[in-house]
């Protein structure tokens, strides 16, 4: 993972375990689960949490 910080490498792997979950990717820039690894979310975000939530 290069030079990332651990802070970066966190929130990918809560994005990737969020996959893992079937949840897709979003355009929302403040979501966990937004496409573009440039998104600000570094933690769950409540959208991603309502997700689950409501899948399981």
């Amino acid at each position: 993972m290069g030079t990332r910080s651990s802070e970066d490498n966190v929130a990918t792997i809560i994005h990737e375990m969020g996959h893992v979950l079937g949840l897709r990717d979003i355009y929302n820039k403040n979501s966990i689960m937004h496409f573009n690894d440039g998104g600000y979310a570094r933690k769950v975000t409540k959208d991603a949490n309502d997700a689950v939530v409501n899948k399981y």
